[in-house]
């Protein structure tokens, strides 16, 4: 959703998906790769508490690189209606 937001069209939109379907590609061929290496080197734990740095970093990267989008049209919550 994010980057349909962020590029809506043409090449800079063509070159996005490229780009995110290079990085999901690796992430799936090396992932398994890594973590058999981190298991091996130490224990499954760490397989789980090496992704905090990750998400920190990745959290980090979108508060700078991810626009705020608002809908000028939107109206309040109804929160009566979501009770």
């Amino acid at each position: 959703a994010v980057l349909s937001h962020e590029f809506r069209e043409g090449r800079e939109r063509a070159v996005a998906w490229g780009w995110w379907g290079v990085i999901f590609g690796t992430g799936l061929g090396f992932g398994p790769i890594i973590g058999g290496g981190i298991v091996a080197a130490s224990s499954w734990q760490w397989v789980f508490l090496v992704h905090v740095p990750v998400a920190a970093l990745a959290f980090a990267l979108a508060l700078m690189g991810v626009h705020e989008s608002k809908d000028p049209q939107a109206g309040k919550l109804d929160v009566a209606g979501i009770l």
